[in-house]
């Protein structure tokens, strides 16, 4: 098959500007940081600051080590070179489930967001709904992916910057809630501070220092989106529908980016031999279909735990994609490390290294150690924790059934009766060739 047959570059610049923008601002911060008021207060907007800084010095690493091998497409080529094939495979499927597993917090989101609507509708149904509507759109060409999302992250740009003005003029003029009067003192009149100056910062930062001058943190519930709650105290029920309609979109758009890319990154599995050869499949728009069916299929555990545990199910699903993005982010930081060690002349050369190397590496991977403490003191979170552990060892042992030259007769029977041993059948890493529909 001819090199044409291949994923297309579809997306224009003002796509990429705005789903850059669009993807720091998600459900996160719509719905999940009414949880991280309620338990937290304003110190919140400290923990989003050091977790800030954490991510710079992140991305100047994983930066640093994308343009020391201008051959190399993701980080999972230096975890494969620095690392070994087996940590490659590892990180390649904790990182397609890390966006997974957010596809599936804001499928879970979409389906609180409608309730504020029509109260008596069952969680798993717009999931569904939505899921269905998405997988059919992601299977067109890419630019009507990319058409789509520009709009959907504008939407959040001007929900955001309007809730700040907003905001702000509610504060200077008093308004008076049901809770008393907006004011900025109503960061610390409530405490939670530990005597930490407050520095109002970007999107996040921004925004929730005006939420919770508007409205005390100990009134903010935790099970509802902070925005919507906001406008719906201060009675403007038709703004709070707006909010909510808002928030809606950004649910809808993350998920169908979850879709976009969890689909290419099993076709990029495959592409090395970490996945089966027939995810490698491609529409003539040059849409990877079945990785993309695969991926919305797994999405499909959304609709069932929304049924099941609908009131616990958020809170799992956000803590376990919170434990896999720390294992992925600390891969970036040791493969960081091992780059610097072997390749000093590289480095020599390197007009954009990583600032206080290597303390910060150590920092950062302390820094993790410390969030996954807190996250096992945590009842909500704990559960989550000692799940995820299962998922590596679930992939360790998969890969030695895959690879080993001797492979023992009960891994042989397992693989023949799952039907897989063909499809993992490993191509050349340099092989381009892919099927076409």
């Amino acid at each position: 098959m001819s090199d044409t047959h291949q994923l297309k570059r579809g997306l224009k610049n003002r796509h990429v500007q705005l789903l850059a923008i669009g993807g720091a601002i998600g459900t996160g911060l719509f719905l999940g940081s009414g949880r991280a008021i309620h338990l937290a207060g304003p110190s919140i907007i400290f923990a989003y600051l050091i977790t800030g800084v954490m991510c710079f010095f992140i991305m100047r690493a994983l930066g640093e080590l994308l343009l020391s091998n201008l051959n190399h497409h993701s980080f999972i080529d230096f975890v494969e070179d620095y690392l070994g094939d087996r940590a490659a495979f590892i990180t390649g499927w904790t990182y397609w489930f890390c966006w997974l597993s957010l596809a599936m917090a804001d499928l879970t989101a979409v389906g609180l967001y409608m309730q504020y609507w029509i109260p008596w509708l069952p969680q798993w149904i717009p999931a569904l709904l939505v899921l269905i509507v998405l997988l059919l759109m992601n299977l067109t060409a890419v630019k009507h992916f990319g058409e789509m999302e520009f709009w959907f992250a504008l939407i959040k740009v001007i929900a955001i910057i309007s809730l700040i003005i907003i905001g702000i003029i509610m504060i200077v003029t008093g308004f008076t809630t049901d809770a008393g009067v907006a004011a900025f003192s109503n960061m610390w009149n409530y405490g939670g501070w530990n005597n930490i100056p407050l520095r109002i910062i970007l999107f996040y930062v921004g925004s929730l220092a005006i939420i919770m001058s508007i409205y005390p943190w100990t009134a903010v519930n935790p099970a509802a989106s902070p925005f919507v709650a906001v406008f719906t105290a201060v009675g403007i029920t038709a703004a709070a529908g707006i909010v909510n309609f808002v928030v809606l979109t950004s649910a809808a758009s993350a998920t169908n980016s979850g879709i976009f890319s969890t689909g290419r990154m099993i076709y990029a599995l495959a592409k090395r031999g970490h996945a089966p050869s027939s995810m490698r499949r491609l529409t003539h728009s040059s849409v990877p279909y079945q990785a993309t069916i695969f991926s919305a299929a797994v999405l499909l555990i959304t609709v069932v735990l929304n049924y099941v545990m609908p009131e616990a199910v958020f809170v799992m699903i956000t803590s376990i994609s919170t434990f896999c993005f720390i294992f992925i982010w600390a891969m970036m930081v040791i493969c960081h490390l091992k780059y610097r060690k072997k390749n000093p002349d590289v480095v020599a050369q390197s007009k954009f290294k990583m600032p206080l190397y290597p303390v910060m590496n150590y920092v950062i991977l302390a820094f993790f150690v410390f969030v996954l403490a807190i996250l096992a003191l945590n009842e909500d979170t704990r559960i989550a924790l000692l799940f995820t552990p299962i998922w590596f060892i679930i992939l360790w042992a998969f890969y030695s059934m895959l690879n080993t030259d001797d492979e023992d007769a009960l891994g042989e029977e397992l693989i023949e009766m799952a039907g897989v041993k063909e499809l993992y059948k490993k191509p050349k890493k340099d092989d381009s060739d892919d099927y076409v529909i």
